[in-house]
Formats: C-alpha cells, structure tokens, sequence
C-alpha cells in the first residue's frame, strides 16, 4: 500500500519523520486542511499495520486538540476557503460529481442547495466559528474513537485520548 509518497509498511520512524516534516509545513499552509491529510495518513498507517495504532491515535487526537485550542489565523483561514471552494468547483465540473454532490445534500440536509449557497456558507465561516465549534466537539469528556481491529484492551486507547 503506496500513500503520500512513501511505503507505509516501511519503518515507523520514517513514518514519525514525514509526521514532523508535515507538521513544519502546517506552521505557514492550511492547519485545517493539513489536520484532514494527517488523520487520513494516520488512518491509511493503521490500516496498513496494527503494530503502529498507538502512533495514529495519538497523531488524530494531537491534530484535533491544536484545532480546539489555538485559533486558525486569518490567512489560514482564507487558504482553506479557497481550497475547499476549488475543490467544489472542479468537483462539480463531472457529471458524477454533480450528481454526488445534490444526492449528498438532499440525503444531509432534506433538500436540494445550489452550489452558490454552498460556496456562500464556506465564505461565511470564521475563524471564531471554527475554534467555538471545535472547542464544543473536541473534548476530553465523552470523546468518541472508533477503531477496528484485534483490539482486546480499551483502557490502552482511553490513556491515549486524552485532549
């Protein structure tokens, strides 16, 4: 399994150097986007081997935690508005991923939304909005974390989420 230019069977402290070079390159680029690619790079590690839970539980709490705790700046804020606004657009260019995206907000949301409203909705997010609602989900209390695998001890992962 090939996945961000690097073998993840290969050896965890590859895997732990690549975390950290991705982590400098969050400090000036999209903390918000760069969050999604980690918890993917960390779930894709996971599925790739079980030995290394323990490091991609601790990657998507750690990357969770940041976005409750420190606020996005504002030109993060704008690079990540227009990235998901990009990806809208060039989504909806393909006649499957125009059906994919009314299929998903009908079944999500009841109804049908333009792609005007949706992009309306990114521009109206703010920076405030993000770490309120992050500060409301991400908590150490009643923090959900699904895993599958041959697991036998849930305290083992219960000591790692802690936010």
């Amino acid at each position: 399994m090939e996945g961000g230019g690097f073998n993840l069977f290969g050896d965890p402290d590859e895997f732990r150097a690549r975390m950290e070079e991705l982590s400098e390159q969050m400090q000036s680029s999209q903390r918000v986007a760069w969050a999604d690619n980690a918890i993917r790079l960390a779930v894709e590690l996971t599925v790739a081997s079980v030995e290394r839970i323990d490091l991609a539980v601790k990657t998507i709490v750690g990357e969770f935690a940041k976005l409750a705790a420190e606020p996005v700046e504002e030109d993060e804020l704008r690079r990540t508005k227009n990235f998901l606004k990009g990806r809208l657009v060039l989504q909806l260019e393909d006649p499957r991923g125009l059906l994919g995206f009314g299929l998903r907000r009908e079944v999500l949301e009841g109804r049908l939304s333009e792609p005007e409203e949706v992009l309306e909705g990114i521009e109206a997010v703010t920076a405030a909005d993000i770490r309120r609602l992050a500060g409301e989900v991400i908590r150490g209390e009643g923090l959900n974390f699904g895993l599958v695998g041959p697991f036998d001890d849930d305290q083992r992962f219960l000591d790692l989420m802690h936010v």
